[in-house]
């Protein structure tokens, strides 16, 4: 029964990623914005996500709108690694790579609040050292 109830989860979600991906495809370079994809989603469909929030950043906001999130978890990633070679904090590159692999089969962006609160905390983290490396330098 359990690899049964697996097994259809995963169909159901390759076939929302699909749908997703569709999306992107119609409009590749700006998207549909956040309320097309809701409107364009749901035709047809009793779900109301992709379940894969790169996906849906690609569908929403095309080619344009995921480069500056890609550009986003790329600073965040940057950040986080230099705070952790400089101070041994490993915290917010933890909580960084967990959220990126749980944005892969995530439920979609306007239900993810807990991943917007964990990057801000990660972003107010890296803040806060730079706060205290410039104090330390005056």
């Amino acid at each position: 029964l359990q690899y049964s109830i697996e097994n259809k989860s995963i169909g159901i979600r390759e076939e929302l990623w699909r749908k997703t991906y569709s999306i992107f495809k119609e409009y590749p370079i700006t998207g549909v914005g956040y309320s097309g994809f809701d409107v364009m989603f749901s035709r047809g469909t009793q779900y109301t996500s992709g379940h894969n929030i790169y996906l849906e950043f690609l569908a929403m906001g095309g080619i344009v709108g995921f480069m500056l999130f890609a550009y986003f978890l790329y600073l965040q990633a940057k950040d986080s690694w230099i705070l952790f070679r400089k101070t041994g904090e490993y915290i917010s590159l933890n909580l960084l790579v967990v959220v990126m692999i749980e944005m892969s089969k995530s439920v979609g962006i306007q239900q993810t609040n807990t991943m917007w609160l964990i990057f801000a905390v990660i972003i107010s983290k890296v803040l806060y050292r730079r706060e205290e490396e410039y104090i330390a330098e005056q």
